[in-house]
């Protein structure tokens, strides 16, 4: 599966939930089996103001990793050493962690979204457009499918929208110039691409 964020490609996985087994035939404490919460991961940069956003909402970050866009190293950062703000979705990392500036990086972010899915549009939405949301193709009704606040950027779902397995495209226009956010896009690409041209020529 494959995003695109900012001009850079977001990769999304997600782990198995595994069941909780128990049992109705004994009062005695069975064995449970380990649950594991589903995560997805966002590859994205440092914005104009060198601050890092996720985007898309979590409840929990569970690792960070950084990579050196000009030498290929990686360096793990500890969850636990860092800040997330999921009002804003901005994550604050330690100035000690990486070495040089933090444009120089692109961070990989492994967390648990919230569902449904819920994000913030980095970066602010220019005062006389709204963004563009399509889901499976078709454009999204706000009110029906989702509710945005202009004054917060914060777009949160009514259906039960997964962040990491369902098909949409976002794009919204920011002070720094056009961004987008899109997921599982290949089924539905020609759709997009010719709801993307609509809404472009209708914001001219």
């Amino acid at each position: 599966m494959k995003k695109n964020i900012f001009s850079t490609f977001i990769f999304i996985s997600a782990l198995a939930l595994v069941a909780t087994f128990t049992s109705c035939e004994t009062t005695e404490a069975e064995p449970v089996a380990e649950v594991k919460e589903e995560t997805t991961f966002i590859n994205t940069k440092v914005n104009a103001d060198s601050k890092l956003y996720t985007t898309i909402v979590f409840s929990k970050i569970n690792s960070v990793t950084a990579t050196n866009i000009y030498n290929s190293k990686k360096q793990e950062i500890s969850a636990e050493d860092c800040k997330y703000n999921s009002a804003t979705s901005e994550l604050k990392i330690p100035s000690t962690v990486v070495s040089g500036r933090a444009d120089d990086y692109i961070f990989h972010i492994v967390g648990v979204p919230l569902f449904p899915a819920e994000f913030i549009l980095a970066n602010g939405i220019y005062s006389k457009t709204k963004p563009a949301i399509f889901i499976n193709g078709k454009i999204a009704e706000e009110g029906k499918d989702y509710n945005f606040n202009p004054k917060t950027n914060h777009l949160a779902f009514i259906i039960p929208l997964d962040a990491d397995k369902d098909s949409y495209y976002f794009i919204w226009t920011t002070p720094y110039g056009r961004s987008s956010l899109s997921n599982n896009t290949d089924k539905f690409a020609s759709q997009y691409n010719m709801l993307e041209r609509q809404w472009i020529k209708s914001i001219r």
